[in-house]
């Protein structure tokens, strides 16, 4: 078991949605509509094909989780640029400054 052709496209595939998601829905609901689009493929794909797998989901997850990441760094990189730091926190998935 790795990270196969199925899994690694899963895992793209959330890595997308997020990065999409995060454009046009504050963060949290980004994250949670992410999520049930990961969920609601694996539940389309029970019945329809009886492919449902929650390691497909898992690879899912780790695409989104994966994006977070991304745009975390993206926004410290953008905050730097700009010397807009309290941006990070307000506008997306950034540390909260003490």
């Amino acid at each position: 078991m790795g990270l196969g052709g199925d899994k690694f496209k899963h895992l793209i595939a959330g890595f997308i949605i997020i990065l999409v998601a995060v454009i046009w829905l504050q963060p949290k609901r980004a994250l949670l509509v992410s999520i049930a689009i990961a969920a609601g493929k694996e539940a389309y794909d029970g019945p329809s094909s009886g492919n449902a797998d929650v390691l497909d989901f898992f690879a899912s997850l780790m695409g989104i989780a994966l994006g977070i990441v991304v745009t975390i760094i993206l926004q410290m990189i953008w905050s730097v640029i700009t010397g807009r730091r309290e941006n990070v926190r307000r506008e997306g998935f950034g540390v909260k400054k003490h």
